[in-house]
């Protein structure tokens, strides 16, 4: 069973150890506009890891948000972009719905992990398609969904590749599960 980290400053702390993490395979930086799910553009530098996965970071001051948008088709400097995947955190109040936390086992190994719900898609859809898929759900101490979606773990240096094998899940799923592919 996995604990959600719930202390504002150790969650600050695991975000910039996988900022870390992410930045030591990445090749290439600039900027491009995000495009959120509710349609607010955000301007973000984006990197891109040596596994052409696109990521980007930001705190939204006025939301107290870590928005984090992960992609796999490589978009043009400057241009509008949308993601295949969110990883957004909060350091200030977890029962917001955030669908992705950091958790710990009784070892203290740190987890970065996905509630598998999407905009616009139910989480029981989600779990129905990954239902013969190589993923590892995990339970999750005092959450009302009590199974995570585990991306991986901070130690060691898989995360980055952990973390495109999610997106690239995710992605086929949206596609499948909206009809359309993205671009």
């Amino acid at each position: 069973m996995l604990t959600i980290v719930k202390d504002a400053k150790q969650i600050k702390d695991l975000i910039d150890i996988l900022k870390i993490k992410l930045s030591i395979v990445s090749k290439d930086l600039y900027e491009v506009i995000y495009r959120s799910q509710n349609n607010k553009e955000i301007p973000i530098d984006i990197f891109l890891t040596d596994k052409d996965l696109w990521w980007g970071s930001v705190k939204l001051d006025d939301e107290n948000k870590y928005f984090n948008p992960f992609g796999l088709v490589i978009p043009k400097k400057g241009s509008y972009v949308i993601g295949d995947c969110e990883l957004n955190f909060s350091d200030l109040d977890h029962t917001l719905g955030f669908s992705s936390q950091f958790g710990s086992d009784e070892n203290g190994t740190i987890y970065l992990l996905h509630s598998g719900r999407f905009s616009g898609v139910s989480r029981e859809k989600f779990n129905d398609y990954c239902r013969n898929k190589p993923v590892v759900k995990k339970e999750v101490e005092g959450k009302n969904n009590p199974e995570y979606y585990v991306i991986g773990s901070l130690e060691g240096n898989t995360i980055s590749t952990d973390i495109f094998h999610f997106v690239d899940l995710v992605k086929k799923f949206k596609e499948e599960n909206r009809g359309t592919k993205q671009v």
